[in-house]
């Protein structure tokens, strides 16, 4: 097993100024390590799913949190010879992200990516 898991997603409503991206980092026994929420303006349904996993990675890579296994319910597949393993989830099974994109895209003042060192309000029982 990989000892970190990377979850993300991107809420994109179709109501501009609704956007959001969430994610989690959890070590192999799925206990929570980091997360992180950040609200966007505008954005489309693909890019906010990608700016979801660039968040993901730079926090992974700030806190050497590797090697890594990233899971999303993005259909896109994003692959990277000798880089980490992309497992498509559906939301159904990635609740605790989904609980986290929807909370940073209905929070408007959300700036900067918070850093949760504990699950947020919004996720504890899907964690």
């Amino acid at each position: 097993m990989t000892p970190y898991n990377l979850n993300t997603d991107g809420s994109f409503l179709e109501n501009p100024g609704k956007d959001g991206i969430g994610g989690a980092i959890r070590n192999e026994g799925g206990g929570w390590i980091l997360g992180f929420a950040k609200h966007y303006l505008t954005a489309i349904n693909n890019q906010i799913e990608l700016l979801a996993l660039i968040e993901g990675l730079k926090l992974a890579k700030d806190n050497n949190l590797f090697p890594l296994e990233i899971n999303t319910n993005s259909r896109s597949r994003i692959r990277r010879q000798g880089g980490p393993r992309l497992i498509h989830f559906y939301k159904v099974q990635n609740g605790m992200t989904d609980a986290i994109e929807k909370l940073s895209a209905l929070t408007v003042n959300l700036k900067e990516v918070p850093i949760f060192e504990v699950p947020p309000m919004c996720a504890p029982d899907t964690v």
